[in-house]
């Protein structure tokens, strides 16, 4: 590891600050397609819903209509008696008081309702139709007339969003109508049997205002997932020059140790704890060990002692770790790639590198000291000796002296 490392691990951090960027905006994007999606949909499904209430509605009277056989009201102006029912024999009664009503079919009576409604704020419009009419105003448009024969073909509802003849957009809606058996009594002349396809009711419901109220939230979303977008990458530039900065002190402080990993003056490993494998070395160990950088990486701390000595490392391993540094460790060699040993003294601490915790060993020659040490005893040892040598001398002549002493009092005596 070295600071061109150090500054990889910078180059890294800018790449993921892209790729949560780019991330940030993907989420966004499809939470903005998302949300466009929704929103037309939504006013779809809400002219449907309109739409087909209207449909309903119109059904269940036509049913009303039917279940009675029509149904009386007063002939008006507006009301005259229907033509196409001219073959039912009480189409028209008066009553005792003499005001004349005539028999409104459910086809007539939906017409009007349908009349009515387009009369209405909103403008909804209905029509009955098929493609065998029997009123030719109920004749079916280019799109009722392609609805009709998917009915033939099997469907049973149509609907799509179309530009009338007014240029406004409206939803258009049209569910085919079956015979059945109050039908009868007005239809039957044409030939139609109970479950055969009638024709169809359409209703149209306009949704400029719907497409409008779309649009408008559109752009609010589109404004909202705009602004998410922004303070996500503000928040993501904002955390990213923080992480630089940190990035950047971290590096100040690897490169500033790697300076003086490489450069130190004794040999300096980088060992993994668990498995004693040599992550890095300086040169120092190097030409210590006759290794170069690049094989001592290759290699664990027991290639580099002797085999007597490898059984006592795991102990002081295990003793590093548990303390966190242990110094002076001594009496041990290392093993030189020529087969030559060197004495060396370490001193070694758990530190903690990134993410990794690892060992520290401080490695120093200690060869000549231990060589000058052995001298030193030796001559020490040489110096008891000649001093023991001397003591007992002293005490010899000491006791020549004694005992010429005492003969020499006993001659003068005699």
């Amino acid at each position: 590891m070295n600071e061109a490392l150090a500054v990889s691990k910078m180059s890294q951090t800018r790449r993921w600050l892209w790729v949560l960027a780019l991330t940030w905006s993907f989420v966004v994007g499809g939470s903005l397609t998302w949300g466009l999606k929704h929103t037309e949909g939504h006013a779809f499904a809400e002219a449907k819903a309109r739409t087909m209430a209207v449909y309903y509605k119109d059904l269940e009277y036509r049913r009303w209509n039917a279940g009675h056989g029509g149904v009386y009201v007063p002939v008006t102006e507006k009301t005259q008696p229907n033509p196409y029912l001219s073959h039912i024999p009480e189409r028209d009664i008066t009553t005792t008081t003499g005001k004349k009503f005539t028999l409104m079919n459910p086809a007539y009576m939906t017409r009007q309702v349908h009349e009515l409604m387009q009369e209405r704020p909103g403008g909804m419009r209905g029509h009955i139709t098929s493609l065998n009419p029997i009123r030719p105003d109920n004749a079916a448009d280019p799109w009722e007339t392609a609805a009709l024969k998917r009915f033939e073909a099997g469907e049973s509802e149509v609907f799509s969003v179309e530009l009338m003849e007014d240029g406004k957009q409206y939803f258009r809606y049209m569910h085919s109508m079956v015979v059945e058996k109050p039908c009868l009594k007005c239809h039957e002349l044409q030939g139609y049997k109970l479950g055969d396809i009638r024709g169809g009711i359409s209703v149209s419901t306009p949704i400029n205002a719907l497409l409008q109220g779309a649009h408008n939230e559109s752009h609010a979303i589109i404004n909202e997932h705009g602004v998410m977008w922004i303070l996500g990458l503000l928040g993501l530039y904002i955390g990213g020059r923080v992480q630089r900065k940190t990035d950047e002190k971290a590096r100040d402080r690897e490169v500033s140790f790697y300076n003086i990993f490489e450069h130190a003056n004794d040999a300096l490993y980088l060992v993994d704890p668990e498995t004693a494998r040599i992550m890095n070395s300086n040169n120092k160990a190097a030409e210590m060990t006759g290794y170069t950088v690049a094989e001592l990486t290759k290699m664990t701390v027991m290639e580099l002692h002797p085999e007597d000595e490898r059984a006592r490392l795991p102990d002081i391993f295990s003793d590093i770790a548990e303390k966190g540094s242990v110094d002076g460790i001594s009496g041990i060699h290392h093993l030189r790639k020529d087969g030559s040993q060197v004495s060396i003294e370490v001193n070694a601490s758990m530190l903690k590198l990134g993410e990794k915790t690892v060992n520290l060993s401080v490695v120093r020659n200690v060869t000549e000291r231990t060589q000058d040490v052995n001298r030193l005893k030796k001559h020490m040892e040489e110096l008891e000796r000649f001093q023991t040598a001397t003591i007992d001398r002293e005490f010899r002549i000491k006791a020549l002296r004694d005992e010429i002493a005492a003969l020499k009092k006993e001659k003068s005596d005699g």
